[in-house]
């Protein structure tokens, strides 16, 4: 088990909610790594910041976790979710509840909340409640998690996968950063000698 690091990430939309975020993440001694939208700018995309969560998050999931907003919170959640490994849940006030049950059973990894539904003080509530619960780790949802994931193997295989190629490794590293966020598998052949 690594060490927690939570990721932010809003569109114009959510930004103000996200600043204030920061401070309360701040406060609890939280660590945390804003990935944008870093200056209020009424003509971005919530794509843009969701999918550079969902890659940090993707790297590590068991122990990333992502905080993602936008006005209803659904959207950013959709777009996280087309990341492996990421398990993202919506929530724009209502019953908290949803969120223990989001841990407990869902182990979600991806808190999208919906900044134009929720006040202030139910955002930090939630957002509390949710990063102090824990999975259960109870047979039956890791039983699911784990045919979650064997979907998520699927869909990876059931797409043409393209094929990098390069003559140096810097080339190849370059080649990889332009595919980041765009395909979920890439294939790449090694070839020694001449």
């Amino acid at each position: 088990m690594g060490d927690l690091m939570i990721f932010l990430g809003s569109d114009h939309r959510g930004y103000e909610l996200k600043e204030k975020i920061k401070k309360w993440l701040g406060g609890l001694d939280y660590p945390f790594e804003d990935m944008g939208a870093h200056k209020l700018d009424l003509d971005d995309d919530y794509p843009d910041f969701i999918s550079l969560v969902a890659q940090e998050v993707s790297k590590n999931p068991e122990n990333n976790l992502g905080i993602v907003l936008g006005h209803s919170g659904q959207g950013e959640a959709i777009a996280a979710n087309k990341f492996p490994g990421i398990r993202a849940i919506v929530f724009y006030g209502g019953p908290e509840e949803i969120l223990k049950l989001s841990r407990e059973h869902n182990d979600a990894n991806v808190l999208s909340l919906g900044a134009s539904f929720v006040s202030d003080e139910d955002a930090k509530s939630a957002l509390k409640l949710w990063l102090e619960t824990k999975f259960s780790g109870n047979a039956r949802h890791d039983r699911r998690i784990n045919k979650i994931k064997e979907l998520e193997g699927l869909a990876c295989s059931a797409r043409i996968v393209p094929a990098v190629l390069a003559n140096t490794k810097e080339e190849l590293k370059e080649k990889l950063s332009s595919l980041k966020g765009l395909v979920r598998c890439v294939q790449i052949d090694i070839m020694d000698g001449d």
